[in-house]
């Protein structure tokens, strides 16, 4: 087998040595320093090694965990036998619960019920690495997709079925909730009242809170039949009467706070109120005159998601700000839907001067209108996506011909 001792990507350097062999290397580096004049930045340097001591240790930054070109390497294993044969036979047999002829709804419920269940029994006693909690839930999604190709983001399908959503819960939130429940299940026992005191001493406590604290989540308060938990500005006091299903509630809606703000940003530039965006995004899941495709594109847009090409400039991000139809003004979103003289015809003659005469549109045509102008805008193209959309609009008997456009 072939030996890599060194490896270089961009500016940084990975050296796989001995330890013996480590003061060895810092002389070279310094040596190298005097003849190029280059210094390696010792304060960034990150060593994993097993080893209690080290020579220049208190230079260097000792780590657990790294990234080398992007494969996580831990001291640690990372995931027990134990964890991997559960999710293997869960999703394995999930082919007998994930029927074709079952609704989305029902697939939901399948899944939290014989599958999540199945899997949560083992990771829940260790701390798992988010790239493998976003493994599981994007395998979650392919096993309730059927494995075919879909356009819909996780977050809208762990959306409550209110609010266009199927409930298909979220495995990161679904994985906290039940470590939440291992500390409720320790709290809630009178015997374990002089085991608290020492585990809040243990290292697997404060490890625990530290993995806890990157998921945002602190420990106010672990006392005898007292739990208390905050996730992000929201607390919640834990009792023995609190079941699972709401503590994961609490870290799901949590993230509404968040979601609201972008929706309110995006009322404000609009003119609007937000109480039309709110309803457009809690119905838009439900709708049958737009395509899966249509539908994740508006979400987005009222999510706030897109940059005008007028604030992609502000931001550097392209050289110039002008429309991509009329080539004479900025192009901002109000510029493409109401006043670029190329584009305006076909909000004329669709009948929309404003906002929220698009997003109260019923057929639904306004917002299709606007995913092939965000298309059109992206491409820097007048022709494809408009034509395409001229297209089903003369289906709709409405006369406006492929011809109005002009050729690119």
């Amino acid at each position: 087998k072939q030996q890599t001792k060194c490896i270089a990507y961009a500016d940084d350097i990975t050296i796989s040595i001995y330890n013996k062999s480590l003061r060895n290397l810092m002389i070279i580096l310094d040596h190298f320093h005097e003849i190029a004049g280059l210094e390696v930045n010792l304060g960034k340097t990150e060593i994993l090694s097993k080893a209690d001591k080290l020579f220049a240790s208190e230079k260097l930054k000792r780590v657990n965990t790294t990234k080398i070109l992007g494969v996580f390497i831990s001291l640690n294993n990372i995931l027990k036998k134990e964890t991997k044969n559960a999710v293997t036979n869960a999703f394995s047999s999930a082919e007998k619960f994930i029927l074709k002829s079952s609704s989305f709804r029902a697939r939901a419920r399948n899944i939290e019920t014989f599958i999540y269940s199945k899997i949560i029994h083992h990771p829940r006693h260790e701390n798992l690495h988010k790239t493998f909690l976003r493994k599981v839930q994007s395998k979650i999604v392919d096993v309730f997709c059927l494995y075919k190709k879909h356009n819909v983001k996780k977050e809208i399908l762990a959306l409550p079925i209110e609010e266009g959503g199927v409930n298909l819960k979220n495995f990161s939130k679904y994985y906290l909730a039940a470590k939440i429940m291992n500390l409720k299940f320790l709290t809630d026992n009178p015997k374990e009242r002089r085991y608290i005191q020492d585990f809040k001493k243990s290292k697997t406590f404060s490890k625990l809170t530290r993995n806890l604290e990157k998921d945002h989540i602190g420990i106010l308060e672990l006392e005898t039949e007292k739990l208390t938990i905050q996730y992000h500005s929201n607390t919640l006091n834990i009792t023995k009467e609190t079941t699972s299903k709401e503590i994961y509630n609490f870290l799901n809606d949590s993230l509404n706070g968040p979601m609201s703000l972008k929706i309110e940003a995006t009322a404000t530039k609009q003119k609007i109120t937000p109480d039309i965006l709110y309803t457009v995004t809690k119905s838009i899941w439900k709708n049958k005159n737009l395509s899966s495709f249509d539908k994740n594109y508006i979400y987005c847009f009222l999510m706030n998601s897109y940059l005008d090409k007028q604030d992609k400039w502000l931001k550097n991000l392209v050289i110039q700000p002008l429309c991509f139809a009329c080539e004479t003004e900025f192009e901002t979103w109000d510029h493409l839907m109401f006043s670029c003289k190329k584009l305006k015809p076909l909000t004329v003659k669709l009948n929309i001067f404003s906002w929220k005469e698009i997003w109260l549109d019923r057929s639904c045509l306004s917002q299709k209108l606007l995913v092939a102008i965000m298309l059109s805008s992206w491409t820097e193209s007048i022709g494809n996506y408009l034509k395409y959309f001229l297209e089903q609009m003369n289906e709709k008997i409405i006369p406006i011909t492929v011809a109005s456009l002009p050729d690119e």
